[in-house]
């Protein structure tokens, strides 16, 4: 950042932002470097936290209990999870869960609703389940469960 002339000093946001500047240089020189996993510790973090996401998918599970479990970091688990999978552990449970409710609503009972399976795989925003869904799979959930029925129980 150049000085354009001394008045330029005296702009309460032009010695803001030069402060700023100066603090940010001085404390990225001297803050320790972080020291991250290495790659087969994020794999495995990464592989373990996929299971345990697999088999825990009708639970309620947050990426801490995930850390917990595995005995990682989020940031490794993070990691992780990018290099092997392309997506972040959040994400890939959330499409796990999409999943499972679209094969609920494909094997659909006479008294099953996109409600109950919206319920059973922890979507508790009727709205926002249905866009999550449409963005994945290209229709709404009303729409899998009317074709379902009308394939399990032709009249």
């Amino acid at each position: 950042m150049a000085l354009s002339s001394i008045g330029d000093l005296q702009e309460t946001d032009f010695a803001n932002r030069l402060e700023e500047e100066v603090i940010g240089s001085i404390l990225s020189s001297t803050l320790p470097v972080d020291n991250p996993a290495p790659r087969t510790e994020r794999h495995r973090a990464a592989k373990l936290a996929r299971q345990y996401l697999v088999e825990n998918s009708s639970n309620m599970v947050t990426i801490l209990d995930v850390c917990d479990a595995v005995g990682t970091t989020e940031r490794t688990l993070f990691k992780g999870f990018k290099e092997l999978y392309g997506l972040t552990p959040k994400t890939y449970y959330k499409y796990l869960r999409l999943n499972n409710a679209k094969r609920d609503l494909l094997d659909a009972k006479l008294d099953t609703t996109v409600t109950k399976a919206a319920y059973k795989w922890k979507f508790y925003h009727l709205s926002r389940f249905a866009n999550c869904y449409y963005e994945m799979f290209g229709v709404y959930p009303s729409e899998t469960l009317k074709h379902s029925i009308k394939v399990n129980y032709k009249t």
